[in-house]
């Protein structure tokens, strides 16, 4: 089957749309998905806040390596680009842009650095760990809430793969 072409600012807006799907079908209106991790009773705005730093974080994760660099930071800024126009499409201040991009640079290194972790057998534990805990905003400790916060990011990351490995990507 021969691939579809896309540009890499395409497939990154694409990315961003299904990662935003991903965060509102299997986490915010995913009552089981909640009261497992421990959410069910947050505001939905920052667990949305919460949820798209890890989805965006997982997709980064997922493709690091996959293309060459230059694609990937086509593909990496156009996703973003598309997730704070959106932003400012909802009516969102430049002050709160501004500070959704620091946030979500400061979320990022804190799951980069987890991901260097040597906690586990499983390399996305650390990962898993330190979301799950900004997701509650404090120490977690709950395995099993754990369990299913890492099955939702290895779903993610299979997903990502699996949607990209359609495309051929060119400029």
């Amino acid at each position: 089957m021969e691939k579809e072409q896309i540009t890499p600012e395409k497939l990154g807006e694409a990315l961003y749309h299904l990662n935003l799907m991903i965060a509102k079908d299997n986490f915010l209106n995913n009552k089981e998905m909640q009261e497992n991790v421990g959410t069910k009773h947050f505001d939905r705005n920052a667990l949305l806040g919460e949820i798209m730093a890890i989805n965006m974080f997982s997709t980064i994760h997922a493709l690091e390596g996959l293309k060459e660099e230059k694609l990937e930071k086509k593909i990496f800024d156009a996703m973003h680009d598309a997730y704070y126009n959106d932003l400012k499409d909802a009516g969102a201040t430049s002050e709160l842009i501004l500070s959704q991009r620091l946030f979500i640079q400061k979320r990022y290194a804190e799951y980069q650095d987890a991901t260097k972790e040597k906690r586990s057998p499983n390399r996305l534990w650390p990962l898993t760990h330190h979301a799950l805990n900004n997701l509650i905003k404090e120490e977690v400790k709950e395995f099993f809430a754990m369990q299913y916060l890492l099955t939702y990011i290895g779903g993610i990351m299979k997903v990502i793969l699996d949607f990209v490995a359609k495309y051929k990507i060119s400029e």
